[in-house]
């Protein structure tokens, strides 16, 4: 009976000291982006096995007590008019900068970013982010200057179909050799766009 007492006792000190099941209140994350105990652990109702990741991190274990530290790798560098930081594939800001790449301009500050975000976001998504001169506003619509010199205002909302006539437009104009006509593409009116000429 004692060698069973000893023997239980040694592997809750074990259970214990290395922690391997924790209540979400004993993981302390640090992370430059939003991320959640349940983001990275397997878990159930609030209890998190620590052994087993979803996405890697570095751990810092103490007792009873778990430290995260959590980054993500930035797919390219945003250069604002207050500095330079790295940009996640979810659109999140960091400080760790992209190894290669030409940073895209954002003509406003880093608190700024959350306005620029979406359609950054959007413009990725479809490839169309090395045709980005700069993201701008313009009459406090956000906007993107392409490297043509064309100013692209986008307004808000249904940035798929805005996009979508953005391309149109650019395939009509260079196909009637009007594109060095072109100073402005107004994509804030439903179904239209509307050209400003040079």
């Amino acid at each position: 009976m004692k060698t069973i007492l000893i023997i239980t006792v040694i592997i809750i000190a074990i259970f214990i000291s290395f922690s391997p099941l924790l209540p979400s209140k004993r993981i302390k994350i640090e992370s430059e982006i939003p991320v959640s105990a349940n983001e990275i652990f397997w878990g159930y109702k609030g209890v998190y096995f620590t052994y087993f990741l979803k996405r890697d991190a570095e751990i810092e274990r103490s007792f009873l007590r778990l430290i995260v530290r959590y980054t993500e790798e930035p797919i390219l560098n945003i250069k604002f008019k207050d500095g330079l930081k790295g940009v996640t594939r979810d659109g999140f800001l960091i400080g760790k900068l992209a190894l290669s790449s030409d940073p895209v301009v954002v003509n406003a500050n880093i608190e700024e970013w959350r306005l620029f975000s979406a359609l950054f976001l959007k413009l990725f998504e479809k490839n169309l982010i090395n045709e980005v001169k700069s993201l701008d506003f313009y009459e406090k619509n956000v906007a993107f200057f392409n490297k043509k010199g064309i100013l692209i205002i986008i307004g808000e909302n249904d940035l798929d179909n805005k996009l979508a006539r953005y391309l149109e437009t650019i395939k009509i104009m260079n196909e009637n050799d009007k594109i060095a006509l072109v100073k402005i593409i107004d994509l804030r009116f439903k179904g239209e766009s509307v050209i400003i000429w040079r």
